[in-house]
């Protein structure tokens, strides 16, 4: 019910939703305007109301205990809202909306009677998926929401648009729609100041939209995968269609493992600084939508750990460029093996890329990783890099690469075309399949078992292979014209060089650990049919061919 007392204007100093300059990396100043809430007259909203509308002339408007909204609930621009500790406005029926249009001149602001004692934002208790929902979507444009311990928190809804949230304990906005909006100081107890996800998860479509997000207590946006659909993986999808996230604690973006490849339909890039963590945790393709290019991906430098944190599958992209640290990561949620992406698509890791491989990396497309002599490509981790051919068109030449890389404790394993070029690798193995395939200036070195196989005529030269604890190299039957030249093979535990195969293999003008030869007293020695003579008396110089 609502009781009316003397009625009067109440003059309220009123603040607009605030814009951000792009350019800038500081965090704006949080002001803190006066609201009038203490002004004497206004009326009391209690219990459970239907349709009705709260008008500006009846400033302010009191809250002080849970309101149940079942119809439409409109109010008018410059509407003042004062909720009591704990209050709660909620629509509970499949029939209650929320229309609540602002205007920049006169918005409309929900606030607590006493900021110390925070109300508990406004609820819905229905969900429309669940219970179809008669009435129109809900709107809260050219708001101001404080001072509350959750926001907004209305699912499919409401729509927000232009609020600008600010001193909320927990979530400022769990939405299917949050656009032109800024988040100051939310997810004070750990929360994320924004989710979305919620339409997307059951098939429709969420959307982020120039939203600035400031100082979160935990992540800054997650994309909530609530009750996925079927195969274990979200249903759906989301528009990240550009903003800010500066300053959260946790991680400034981060997607549900439940989400893989064909949930962003729309992006543009956001700027992610400041975060106290990495600033971004998303399925492969998400990244390659919302940050394309190594420019865009400069977006996410200037947190505590400049590192995307990936995973998925690549389907509907052509080409993702990837620069910074990144940590492809197991899906522990679904039963997947790797991380795949079609023939037509090309992964790119250009100079000073660290990846960090927690599982499997499988392509029948094309991989470069392209570093400098100054600033390498780095590959950690545990998983293998495999690269197949397309077992339906047949694709296998490729041109993939890796140039100036630094490999440790990840596996490559090739049967496409490839050139590996000025590679330093540890505790792996490589295993060369793709025909005419190319390994130059490489050192393999502390591999657990052979430092390399080849299946192919591979053209090796210009190698140092130490210190690993089986064969140097195992060359198979199908590598009959394989070559091997201008190597160095030392402290290997067996033969530097091994020759499965029946034909004699060109093994000429290495270095084999001794004067004399494979056989001396210190060389790593031959086993099978290799051709061997001439060899090398010393170690060869880095990057001359002493070979014709």
């Amino acid at each position: 019910m609502t009781n009316r007392a003397a009625l009067r204007p109440i003059p309220l100093l009123l603040m607009t939703v605030a814009t951000v300059a792009c350019g800038s990396d500081a965090i704006a100043p949080d002001p803190e305007p006066a609201t009038g809430c203490a002004a004497a007259g206004g009326v009391t909203h209690t219990g459970t109301i239907a349709s009705t509308a709260w008008r500006t002339a009846d400033n302010p408007h009191s809250v002080p205990g849970p309101l149940s909204i079942t119809g439409t609930l409109s109010i008018e621009p410059g509407v003042l809202i004062c909720a009591g500790a704990n209050a709660a406005i909620t629509l509970t029926s499949p029939d209650a909306t929320i229309d609540a249009r602002g205007t920049a001149a006169a918005p409309i602001v929900f606030t607590a009677a006493d900021p110390a004692e925070p109300w508990a934002g406004i609820h819905a208790s229905v969900a429309c998926a669940t219970a179809p929902c008669t009435a129109a979507e809900g709107v809260i444009s050219n708001a101001r929401i404080e001072y509350a311990r959750q926001g907004i928190v209305a699912g499919d809804f409401v729509r927000v648009d232009s609020v600008h949230f600010r001193h909320i304990r927990c979530t400022a906005a769990r939405v299917v729609h949050i656009a032109r909006s800024v988040v100051d100081s939310a997810g004070q107890d750990g929360c994320p100041a924004v989710e979305i996800g919620i339409a997307a998860s059951r098939g429709g479509i969420d959307t982020f939209e120039d939203v600035v997000i400031r100082g979160s207590g935990g992540d800054g946006l997650r994309v909530q995968a609530f009750g996925p659909g079927g195969g274990g993986s979200a249903t759906g999808s989301v528009e990240i269609l550009g903003g800010r996230i500066e300053g959260s604690a946790g991680v400034g973006l981060r997607f549900s493992m439940l989400y893989r490849e064909g949930n962003v339909s729309a992006a543009r890039p956001v700027r992610i600084v400041g975060s106290g963590n990495e600033p971004v945790w998303a399925p492969l393709e998400a990244v390659a939508m919302i940050w394309p290019t190594i420019g865009a991906q400069n977006d996410l430098r200037g947190n505590a750990a400049d590192t995307a944190v990936i995973w998925g599958n690549l389907v509907g992209v052509s080409e993702v460029v990837l620069g910074g640290t990144v940590v492809w990561q197991p899906r522990t949620a679904l039963v997947e093996f790797g991380i795949r992406w079609g023939d037509d698509v090309e992964v790119r890791l250009e100079a000073g890329s660290r990846l960090d491989l927690r599982n499997d990396l499988i392509s029948t497309g094309r991989f470069v990783a392209r570093g400098t002599s100054n600033s390498p490509v780095t590959i950690t981790g545990a998983g293998v890099i495999r690269l197949e051919c397309d077992p339906i068109g047949g694709g296998c030449n490729h041109g993939s690469r890796m140039v100036n890389t630094r490999l440790d404790g990840v596996h490559f394993v090739s049967h496409q075309y490839t050139v590996l070029d000025s590679v330093h690798a540890r505790r792996v193995r490589l295993v060369i399949g793709g025909p005419a395939s190319r390994v130059t200036n490489i050192t393999v070195e502390d591999a657990l078992g052979p430092a390399f196989d080849l299946y192919s005529d591979v053209r090796v030269s210009n190698c140092a292979v130490r210190n690993n604890a089986f064969y140097g190299i195992i060359v198979y039957e199908s590598a009959a014209n394989a070559t091997i030249h201008n190597c160095d093979f030392e402290a290997n535990r067996n033969a530097g060089v091994w020759n499965v195969g029946n034909a004699p293999l060109d093994a000429r003008f290495n270095w084999w650990g001794d004067e004399q030869g494979p056989f001396g007293s210190n060389g790593d020695g031959v086993q099978g049919s290799v051709n061997y003579e001439p060899f090398l008396q010393a170690p060869p110089e880095a990057g001359v061919n002493l070979w014709y």
